[in-house]
């Protein structure tokens, strides 16, 4: 389940897929009779659907706090966090290596046995993964005023710094050199080495370089003497923070709007085509051939990448969405090689590996809020049940905790066809419910249920509360939890007795 703050009218992505197995449907997702008469007789029968992102919660592991960058390796993925690196396999106790320079946000890349952590506050630390050990070999805590990313081949180490551009360094011998500036990147905060021996930097948007068009630019370094731009992209809106590449086929996400696919081929830079994402921002990815999945903050997505368009294939929504401390997926990562690889993501404080199933359609239940709300003395109010998955949603149920009860407004959304007790959503559409309550007296909370057939989660439980006060100038506000555009968590009583100011905008 997502809290959403819109409707998927459109998300900028294709969601006509056809099922695997080769059985029919009717348009509200029934089993097809197969004499083709159109009777009702299996009016009631509720199509099931395999999950596609499959979470093995059993195999998950515990990390020191709050994670906040990862790298895929040979044998582990590495993971930081405030004041720690971890080596991590799942179903196994993390190795965990503690140093006062590791910081949040922080960023990690691994190259056979050496692993290089990069920390906004500019720290560098180099180390060596002898598969039982972590050990430092070597660190500049201040490599840079600040640093997003690292990347690192060989000997070569390259660091994204923000304004201060594109650096490079030699890590041979194990010993890190001094970091020399390559010219052609303004705002760098991503990089990753292309096959052809260049960089490409998804270069954020510095001040004086953005236009009324947008300020988000991807560029293709030259990792020559020097440095220097061999071809770019400018004016895309928002900020290029991640690049990510596979042969001739690169991603850059753009938080905020969502991500572009290039086309790197014979050393060229072009653009394919840009997706936006209606859901989360995204933090991180991992490209896997024509699967991107990516670690969008409030769900882990998954796409299918075409030569012209990018299809939403299923999204796995964080389990305690609404939560103060809720655990949001913040990066993912592959921890091994080959066919026995594992698939990680970071959510919070935990490692939760993941399978991916055939990619097959499937109906995704959501609501636009957390909480479902009666304000002041309300007795009653509607809700909508959204469908935001690529098959017919069937609600078979709603109910909830005294005092309050939930039905579907049956005059708004009529009951499928032949089956009074279910409501069909559409792809991309939403029904409406009553939530109501018998109590105006006192504030109160408890849960709504609703059940259906989504794979991931046959009943959604949400926390329903009424009576809640309006609230004035002058008063107290609830403690909440949110993510900036990087990544990094904000609480609310973190800062309090501060003046906050909270910049709400649509990302359309």
């Amino acid at each position: 389940m997502l809290a959403l703050s819109a409707l998927l009218a459109s998300n900028g992505c294709s969601d006509s897929r056809s099922r695997s197995d080769g059985d029919a449907r009717t348009s509200d997702g029934s089993a097809a009779d197969s004499d083709g008469s159109g009777s009702d007789a299996g009016a009631c029968t509720v199509p099931s659907y395999a999950d596609d992102i499959v979470l093995d919660t059993a195999r998950a592991v515990s990390l020191p706090s709050v994670a906040a960058g990862a790298a895929s390796g040979a044998t582990h993925a590495f993971v930081c966090g405030q004041g720690y690196l971890a080596a991590v396999t799942p179903g196994a106790p993390p190795i965990v290596l503690q140093d006062a320079l590791l910081s949040t946000p922080c960023a990690v890349a691994a190259g056979g046995q050496r692993v290089l952590v990069a920390t906004r506050a500019g720290a560098l630390l180099a180390l060596r993964f002898d598969g039982a050990a972590l050990s430092v070999i070597g660190s500049n805590p201040s490599a840079a005023t600040t640093l997003y990313d690292v990347a690192i081949n060989g000997d070569d180490v390259w660091l994204a710094a923000g304004s201060d551009g594109v650096l490079s360094l030699s890590l041979a011998g194990d010993a890190l050199s001094t970091p020399v500036s390559l010219a052609g990147a303004h705002d760098a905060r991503g990089v990753v080495r292309t096959g052809t021996g260049d960089l490409l930097v998804a270069d954020g948007a510095a001040p004086g370089e953005q236009s009324a068009g947008g300020g988000a630019q991807i560029r293709l370094l030259s990792t020559g003497a020097g440095g220097g731009s061999k071809a770019e992209l400018v004016e895309l809106p928002g900020i290029a923070t991640r690049a990510l590449v596979q042969g001739d086929r690169a991603v850059v996400l753009r938080p905020g709007y969502g991500f572009d696919v290039l086309d790197l081929a014979a050393g060229a830079l072009t653009l394919r085509y840009s997706t936006p994402m209606a859901i989360g921002l995204p933090f991180d990815a991992l490209l896997e051939g024509d699967t991107l999945l990516v670690a969008a903050g409030s769900a882990l997505v998954r796409y299918a990448l075409g030569q012209s368009a990018a299809t939403r294939v299923s999204l796995q929504g964080r389990a305690d969405s609404g939560a103060l401390d809720s655990r949001w997926y913040r990066a993912v990562a592959r921890a091994g090689s080959g066919p026995s690889a594992s698939r990680v993501a970071l959510a919070g404080e935990t490692l939760i590996p993941f399978s991916l199933g055939a990619g097959d359609v499937a109906p995704d239940i959501a609501l636009e809020q957390a909480t479902v709300t009666l304000v002041g003395g309300q007795r009653e109010a509607l809700f909508r049940i959204l469908n935001i998955g690529s098959a017919p949603l069937v609600v078979t149920g709603v109910s909830a905790d005294a005092p309050f009860s939930v039905e579907v407004d049956n005059q708004v959304s009529p009951p499928r066809p032949g089956c009074a007790t279910q409501t069909v959503v559409a792809p991309g559409s939403a029904i409406v419910a009553w939530h109501r309550t018998s109590d105006t007296s006192e504030q109160v909370v408890a849960p709504l249920r609703l059940v259906s057939n989504d794979p991931d989660e046959p009943t959604l439980t949400v926390q329903g509360e009424a009576n809640r006060p309006t609230i004035k100038v002058g008063d107290s506000v609830e403690d909440f939890a949110l993510l900036s555009v990087d990544g990094r968590r904000f609480v609310s009583s973190d800062r309090r007795g501060k003046a906050l100011l909270l910049k709400l905008y649509n990302k359309t």
